[in-house]
């Protein structure tokens, strides 16, 4: 927040009240700002040019578009994997 409002968090901490803490992260609940909306940005973006422009290969979501740290990336990876392991012992025992 503090990067947002171009302050330190210092700063923050002496001048803004508890109540007007709480109403910032409402606001954020109702409008999000920050490095996660900026990625997701650019990720609409990339996603709407690409679909505009592939021909005949499968279209591409957003998802597909929004920047992940390699730890983060590697965390899914491996959830997606361990799913699709529980996937299909559910099959083979269903």
């Amino acid at each position: 927040m503090a990067l947002a409002l171009g302050r330190t968090v210092a700063e923050l901490e002496e001048t803004m009240s508890s109540s007007e803490f709480s109403e910032w992260l409402e606001y954020y609940e109702l409008s999000p700002f920050g490095a996660w909306r900026d990625n997701y940005h650019s990720a609409q973006i990339a996603s709407l040019i690409y679909n505009a422009n592939r021909g005949k290969s499968n279209p591409m979501g957003i998802d597909n578009f929004m920047y992940m740290d390699r730890e983060t990336a590697e965390q899914r990876r491996e959830s997606e994997f361990i799913a699709s392991l529980d996937a299909g012992a559910v099959k083979k025992n269903g």
